[in-house]
């Protein structure tokens, strides 16, 4: 599990592929749900997700309290795939509040 410091800049990335052709490919949607440590899942708007690339994608998290956090991406259409759940721990600082 990767573990941060409170105050930085995550980033979130996926690369979608269609499994029969062995090559990334861009689904119709694109979804990410981020669970805190509290364990609300918050959805992230579309606009705010960035594309790269064919079947490449990311997001810039801040994340703002301390914890365990998970993400999953979901890609649907022609190319329908989940990542699986990936944790990422963010530990408070001594010195920030």
């Amino acid at each position: 599990m990767n573990v941060y410091q409170i105050d930085t800049v995550i980033q979130i990335n996926v690369t979608f592929y269609d499994v029969g052709l062995n090559q990334p490919a861009d689904p119709a949607t694109t979804a990410l749900f981020v669970e805190d440590p509290n364990g609300n899942v918050t959805q992230i708007a579309s606009n705010l997700i960035v594309r790269t690339g064919i079947g490449s994608y990311y997001f810039n998290f801040l994340p703002p309290e301390p914890g365990k956090w998970i993400y999953k991406w979901e890609g649907t259409g022609t190319v329908i795939a989940t990542s699986k759940d990936t944790s990422f721990l963010v530990q408070a600082s001594d010195l920030i509040e």
